[in-house]
C-alpha cells in the first residue's frame, strides 16, 4: 500500500525516537507504551536501542502492543492536526519524517549521561 496521506513509514529510528519522547516527557505521558525497537545500521540508533531496553527493564514498561502500528498512525495523525494551522494538518509522512531526522537528538535528550 503506498498512500502517504494514509500510512507512514516505520522503521528504527522513528521506533527510537517515538519510545525516547515518552521519556523526555514522562512526567507529562503518564502510562508509556513501548515500541518495538528495529535493528539499524546507525551505530548511535544501536547504542539508544540498549539504553532503551535497559529502561524498558529498569521501568517495567508493558510490552509492544500487537496493534502499535496503528497506535502509531493515530498519534501521526493526532500530532500532524496539533502542530499544522487550524484547518491544515500536517501530513502524517511529514511527522514521520519530524521523527526520523530528530531521532539521534531524541536519544541524546533521552539520555543525556550516556554521550
Amino acid at each position: 500500500m503506498r498512500d502517504p496521506l494514509a500510512f507512514a513509514i516505520f522503521d528504527a529510528r522513528v521506533s527510537s525516537s517515538l519510545n525516547a519522547l515518552q521519556i523526555i516527557h514522562r512526567d507529562r505521558i503518564g502510562a508509556s507504551r513501548r515500541f518495538p525497537l528495529l535493528a539499524s545500521q546507525n551505530r548511535k540508533v544501536t547504542r539508544g536501542n540498549t539504553l532503551l531496553r535497559r529502561h524498558f527493564e529498569a521501568h517495567a514498561w508493558p510490552r509492544v502492543e500487537e496493534r502499535f502500528y496503528e497506535h502509531y498512525l493515530a498519534l501521526c495523525k493526532a500530532a500532524g492536526e496539533r502542530i499544522g494551522a487550524p484547518g491544515a494538518p500536517l501530513p502524517i509522512y511529514a511527522v514521520e519524517m519530524a521523527l526520523f531526522a530528530h531521532t539521534e537528538e531524541l536519544l541524546g535528550a533521552a539520555f543525556p549521561d550516556a554521550a
